[in-house]
């Protein structure tokens, strides 16, 4: 927890001895797992790194890395029903210095997201600066022992699932959209539209709508 405290970003390179990284656990219909071989470490590990500015989060980090080193586009994945957005495993591992970057030995974090392929496996398109090669390991034959357990243990199947999910969208008015749900057919077209958040007497809700948009 202490790496969470101080003014320095913890996932910033520059946080030493120690700074959070992430990773992306592609798991295919077979139950197997993506790992590629990095180059500066020699270590064959599943897709990761250090998140940068852009990511708004740790999970969109680990889309962004295995889209980089591997050429998985993010519609080519789905998060887990089971995990959802819930890392599936948190580790650490220690990095040697590197002289040739200037990094004194450190301790990587690494937060650790597990998604399933979406259909037919997509063409590896390697990040060849980095990665030497890539391969898929079934469960038990994970390199990281501690996400090679959770795995084993998860239930994980590799095959995706319709899940129900919900979007509150605003505009720049402070109206968000509304959907009305209409088995009977009585709205017509008339499905959706704009309404505006007021406050009764009392501190109760009210919603004061807009005219209806047609979908």
């Amino acid at each position: 927890m202490t790496l969470l405290e101080g003014a320095q970003e913890p996932t910033s390179r520059a946080r030493m001895p120690a700074h959070i990284t992430c990773s992306a656990v592609v798991i295919d219909q077979d139950r197997r797992v993506l790992h590629t071989l990095h180059r500066a470490s020699g270590l064959v590990l599943v897709p990761g790194g250090h998140p940068e500015p852009r990511d708004r989060t740790l999970l969109a980090a680990a889309v962004r890395e295995v889209g980089e080193e591997t050429g998985i586009k993010a519609s080519d994945l789905c998060l887990t029903p089971q995990l959802l957005g819930i890392p599936i495993d948190i580790d650490f591992h220690d990095i040697e210095a590197r002289p040739d970057t200037g990094e004194p030995p450190h301790r990587h974090y690494d937060v650790r997201f597990a998604f399933y392929l979406v259909g037919e496996h997509p063409e590896l398109v390697l990040q060849d600066a980095q990665v030497a090669g890539a391969e898929w390991h079934h469960f038990d034959a994970v390199s990281s022992p501690t996400l090679r357990a959770k795995l084993l243990d998860s239930g994980l199947d590799g095959r995706p699932e319709a899940v129900n999910a919900s979007a509150l969208i605003f505009d720049d008015a402070g109206r968000y959209l509304l959907h009305l749900r209409d088995p009977a057919g009585h709205l017509g077209a008339r499905g959706i539209c704009l309404a505006r958040r007021r406050q009764r007497a009392g501190g109760r809700d009210a919603r004061r709508h807009g005219p209806a948009r047609t979908h």
